[in-house]
């Protein structure tokens, strides 16, 4: 592999290094389980790195909008883009995690008397779970939810978020700049949505709501669309990406209340991991070294790549823990418990799930599914009859030549 090929490759990981970052604040966020709050919440240097949560998940949402696009526009073009393909993909790379962990709990529910959940919660739980509404379901019902389950309202704004970006990128698929530019008014006017709602209901309801959360995907997909559009092999991106992360702290501090993160610490937030997750992009094959090759460290970009798996089964371990272990005489042997349990199912779920599914939907099949349509290539490949969907997706694609890279 050549050199440059190796940069590009390290570019990527300070991606899942920056998410790396956001998983740490996510699980931090959710440790009041746990631990005791007094002295975190009375001492302001300290409460940023325990109160980031909604933090955390605008960067997760900036991410998951840049990848979106890219994803949507990727290998020919926006004019042929293939909406359907995307969100099977999307669906197939979350929804496994996400129904294992949900047929754990269940199961746990069904012989742990300390779960005192019922039944209609239950089902209503799994019903809203696995329909990618469930940011609905709180907004509705609140005092009914699971609380180890609160945390799932990320995986349908998500959800929800790019279903919204994808049928517009569909409409404009032959207008790239339009498409640009509509992104950047549609942000301006999810800000100021963001804004009034605020001012206007209950914070808990606004915190759920997909048209409050979705500015941050929207700009992650103006920043992928802007790049297109940028001139190459710039220094100055070189030094845009750690000027960013840096500003990012202060940043957090700033959105550590819910003033701060609903008013313009939010927004400033998302506009500065955009302009990240863009020098990033734009330095992809740059053979200079980064800057800020911290965010490349194999302990974050580890984390980073198992964020999913993590997010996923992080709270429902803490709340189960905590039921169990209340009688301990210190709470920091709770902890350990609690976050060593999370890193190991975490792991057995990684290589159980997750990299069984990420072969999957590595297959060059998708690439040429997505290329000519899912249709037009399940005929070419003689499966357009009854019964053979499943073997496309699971059928070896076409032995090409091996060619040598480097």
């Amino acid at each position: 592999m050549s050199e440059s090929a190796v940069e590009s490759r390290r570019r990527l990981r300070e991606l899942d290094g920056l998410r790396g970052i956001a998983i740490v604040l996510v699980v931090l966020s959710h440790g009041w389980v746990l631990w005791p709050m007094d002295f975190i919440d009375t001492h302001e240097w300290v409460r940023p790195l325990f109160r980031s949560g909604n933090s955390a998940v605008t960067v997760f949402l900036v991410v998951s909008g840049f990848v979106s696009y890219r994803g949507l526009a990727h290998p020919s073009g926006l004019p042929r883009m293939q909406p359907v393909i995307s969100l099977a993909r999307r669906v197939i790379r979350v929804a496994p995690a996400l129904i294992a962990m949900l047929v754990a709990l269940m199961v746990v529910a069904a012989i742990d008397d300390t779960d005192t959940a019922s039944k209609d919660t239950n089902r209503s739980t799994l019903l809203h779970s696995i329909t990618y509404t469930y940011n609905w379901y709180v907004q509705d019902s609140f005092l009914q939810t699971r609380a180890d389950l609160g945390h799932l309202w990320y995986l349908s704004v998500d959800m929800q978020a790019f279903v919204c970006f994808a049928l517009l990128a569909y409409l404009l698929r032959r207008r790239p700049l339009g498409l640009a530019l509509s992104l950047a008014g549609l942000f301006l006017l999810l800000v100021w949505w963001r804004f009034h709602a605020y001012n206007t209901e209950v914070i808990w309801t606004v915190l759920n709501r997909t048209s409050v959360r979705m500015d941050a995907f929207i700009i992650g997909a103006l920043a992928a669309a802007v790049v297109t559009y940028l001139p190459r092999n710039q220094p100055a991106y070189r030094w845009i990406g750690p000027v960013s992360l840096v500003l990012m702290l202060p940043t957090l501090m700033w959105c550590d209340t819910d003033d701060g993160y609903m008013g313009w610490g939010g927004t400033f937030l998302e506009i500065l991991v955009a302009v990240y997750v863009v020098s990033v992009a734009m330095t992809q094959h740059d053979p200079a070294p980064s800057r800020f090759r911290l965010m490349s460290h194999p302990v974050l970009v580890r984390l980073g790549a198992m964020s999913l798996v993590l997010y996923v089964w992080h709270l429902p371990i803490f709340h189960f823990v905590h039921r169990h272990t209340e009688h301990w005489s210190w709470w920091g042997w709770s902890v350990l418990v609690a976050l060593a349990a999370t890193w190991a199912i975490s792991r057995v779920c990684e290589r159980l799930i997750e990299q069984p599914i990420s072969g999957v939907l590595a297959a060059s099949w998708w690439q040429e599914a997505r290329s000519r349509g899912l249709v037009t290539y399940a005929r070419e490949r003689g499966a357009a009859r009854p019964g053979a969907w499943a073997r496309v997706i699971w059928a070896p694609a076409p032995k090409r030549e091996k060619t040598r890279v480097g």
